[in-house]
């Protein structure tokens, strides 16, 4: 009964040894696939903020670049707009001249 009792505590030392290197090695290995899986989830979701803030910065310059061109149509139509008047000026002028009518040359319109 001596060696019985002796061969089943050296087995099951030698089992709860074993399951337990063996469990913790199960259990770096598993906690070192999930820091692996970690780290790549923790690398995507800055990615993925780093490419929604880059989207977010575009969308923003495209709306300030359209804003930008709507004010710079209006400042050319205003623009266009002076330049007909001056040409209908200039236009009176050079008849007035042609035709040599005498002093004050005509005024300037105030619209077409």
């Amino acid at each position: 009964m001596t060696r019985v009792d002796a061969a089943a505590v050296l087995a099951l030392i030698g089992a709860v040894l074993g399951s337990s290197v063996l469990s913790a090695g199960i259990t770096a290995f598993v906690s070192w696939k999930q820091g692996v899986r970690g780290d790549e989830r923790a690398a995507r979701a800055d990615e993925a903020a780093a490419r929604r803030d880059t989207i977010a910065d575009r969308d923003a310059l495209v709306d300030q670049l359209q804003e930008e061109q709507r004010d710079l149509r209006v400042r050319v139509t205003a623009l266009e707009r002076e330049h007909a008047l001056d040409d209908a000026w200039n236009r009176q002028l050079v008849d007035h001249i042609y035709r040599q009518r005498p002093p004050p040359p005509p005024a300037r319109p105030a619209s077409l």
